[in-house]
């Protein structure tokens, strides 16, 4: 969320170590990257169950390890990241920070997954293969 508001009531009063930083479209990557983890928490509702991957999906490609709740869309992540796993998440995010051989084989198996199912090449194939065969279907 990019609201003070919000970090001040929910966030400010945690023991580690934070800051507010207002975002916006030009400066969210370079933020983002300046993270050791994305925490996204998801208060499970109608709206929330029907969201993509796309928060992961771009936490993973920038480098930044995934720390969540669990929605169906995360769920194929879930050997790599954290999901509904919090205090475990933190605590090994914080040891990577020493030793990052874990955390570039966990940022690997999702960037493995990213490739083989959602790369500009397969999400290209998938509407091409949907148009052709409704171009084919007669009507």
């Amino acid at each position: 969320s990019n609201s003070k508001k919000h970090y001040n009531q929910y966030i400010k009063g945690w023991n580690l170590e934070s800051f507010y930083l207002k975002w916006d479209n030009n400066n969210f990557i370079d933020i983002l990257r300046l993270q050791d983890a994305a925490l996204i928490p998801i208060s499970k509702n109608l709206f929330t169950a029907c969201k993509t991957n796309n928060r992961v999906v771009q936490a993973v490609m920038n480098d930044v390890e995934v720390i969540t709740d669990s929605i169906q869309s995360y769920e194929e992540f879930s050997k790599f990241c954290f999901i509904d796993s919090w205090e475990e998440g933190l605590k090994e995010v914080i040891r990577s920070k020493k030793d990052t051989r874990k955390k570039l084989l966990r940022l690997e198996g999702m960037r493995n997954i990213i490739k083989s199912k959602y790369s500009i090449d397969i999400i290209s194939k998938k509407w091409s293969d949907f148009f052709q065969d409704s171009l084919n279907k007669k009507i």
